[in-house]
């Protein structure tokens, strides 16, 4: 009977070990570990098209492929005077409006005739905001008296709408002033020559004419522009409108469906990458023990240990790490533990009933 029990421990020692058996696989040929089998794994990707449009006939050495019938129109505008019938350029005569736009207002002055002018108070607005403003020049004045035949000119905090701009002016003595107002620092002027009566005290520009022959640049629209105190609108005429046509110049590149390797997966949109893969070897560990040693490996060499392959059409990587497998062998292995177990758990019992019977059959005869 001891020797029965002590059997039985034995097996059941034995069953934990079974268990234990790791099935692993490593991008790294493992010492004195027998390698099963062998599974080369890809990288996956996908050919895309990498650029942008460029004009027609233009020489772009960033890109090696140039799509000619994946064409579009630029949104830039160019107006002339004729069409070139330039190939690379889609063009047409027609009709459009030119504008001008009205620069912001950066400063004012105030020009006095042959009598004194003695300002008792100033106010700028910008529609019904009043706006800071400093002295910036005066030929023959003291503070705010300003002798006969000379000026005096203020800048203003910040640029404004000069449309907007409302001048309040209050004298000592009525008197006629001609006032200008400046865009820039060149004096350049949007107002020449403006008339201000101090009987009257309140002046707003819009009041007053332009001066559009100091606006350097001409716009041109193909909607007629309303008249604002920053558009000015001029006569109508026909151009020649100019676009460029674009041309799409690109790049192939490969964009992959993911930094690991894989045996398979399922979207067959990606190509197989053959010159980008690694060699997997799978391992059977039967003691625990080693596992230690091969993490050592694994860890010093800097090579990633997979649990399992990759199985066919499965795109999800293994994780990494350790995992216990029971394989066919190993259920063998405890199936015969099982069965030992059992039949040593029970033979006893059998043996004892069967002594009872035959002892129970002699009694009685």
């Amino acid at each position: 009977m001891k020797k029965i029990i002590a059997f039985i421990i034995t097996s059941l020692s034995l069953l934990p070990n079974v268990l234990a058996e790791e099935i692993i696989w490593s991008d790294k040929k493992l010492e004195d570990y027998k390698v099963v089998e062998e599974e080369k794994r890809y990288k996956f990707y996908k050919e895309e098209k990498e650029g942008e449009y460029i004009k027609k006939g233009e020489e772009d050495k960033r890109y090696t492929n140039i799509d000619e019938n994946n064409t579009k129109i630029s949104d830039k505008v160019e107006y002339t005077d004729t069409c070139s019938n330039d190939s690379s350029v889609l063009e047409e005569y027609q009709e459009v409006y030119p504008y001008l736009v009205i620069p912001k207002a950066k400063s004012l002055s105030f020009q006095i005739s042959n009598k004194d002018l003695n300002i008792a108070k100033l106010d700028i607005y910008d529609k019904e905001e009043k706006i800071s403003y400093e002295i910036d020049k005066c030929s023959n004045c003291s503070g705010l008296n300003i002798k006969a035949n000379s000026y005096i000119k203020f800048i203003f905090d910040e640029e404004h709408l000069v449309g907007d701009l409302k001048i309040v002016l209050t004298t000592v003595d009525n008197a006629e002033v001609s006032f200008y107002i400046y865009f820039n620092d060149k004096n350049d002027y949007l107002i020449k020559n403006g008339s201000i009566n101090t009987k009257n005290k309140e002046y707003k520009v819009k009041d007053y004419n332009y001066s559009i022959s100091n606006f350097k640049d001409i716009n041109y629209s193909l909607e007629k522009p309303e008249l604002s105190h920053s558009i000015y609108p001029l006569d109508k005429t026909k151009k020649c409108i100019r676009r460029d046509i674009m041309t799409y110049r690109y790049n192939i590149v490969k964009n992959y469906y993911s930094e690991e390797y894989y045996a398979y997966i399922d979207d067959t949109s990606y190509i197989k990458d053959e010159e980008d893969y690694k060699i997997y070897y799978k391992y059977i560990i039967e003691d625990p023990k080693d596992l230690e040693e091969i993490k050592s490996q694994i860890e010093n060499t800097d090579t990633k240990l997979l649990n399992n392959k990759i199985e066919e059409h499965n795109i999800t990587p293994v994780d990494t790490g350790y995992k216990k497998n029971i394989n066919s062998k190993d259920t063998i292995k405890i199936i015969i533990v099982i069965i030992s177990f059992i039949t040593l758990a029970v033979l006893p019992l059998l043996i004892k009933t069967i002594y009872k019977r035959k002892f129970s059959q002699k009694m009685s005869m």
